[in-house]
């Protein structure tokens, strides 16, 4: 079976205004793992593998991106860096 046939019953869903992320909820609810919805959102609308995987953290938390994660993850890991010292060695706070 080709993947535009696997993911038929999706393929009309960017034309009724479905957006990547309601339709991967959509087949998530209806039985498909992550990895089988990420690759529907990719054939129905055509998305890079950088899209998908914010579609991906958008699906869990509507209010997150892969941008705003790797910016959170950037200045967490500065604020650790900041803390060692010159060896590397984690400095005791007290």
């Amino acid at each position: 079976m080709e993947n535009n046939d696997r993911y038929s019953e999706y393929a009309k869903m960017p034309e009724a205004g479905i957006s990547p992320v309601e339709a991967y909820r959509i087949a998530e609810h209806r039985g498909l793992d992550p990895i089988a919805c990420m690759a529907m959102v990719k054939v129905v609308y055509g998305l890079s593998i950088a899209e998908l995987k914010d579609v991906s953290i958008k699906a869990y938390n509507p209010e997150d991106s892969l941008y705003a994660m790797q910016g959170r993850l950037a200045s967490e890991l500065k604020e650790y860096i900041d803390s060692l010292d010159e060896d590397g060695n984690e400095v005791d706070a007290d």
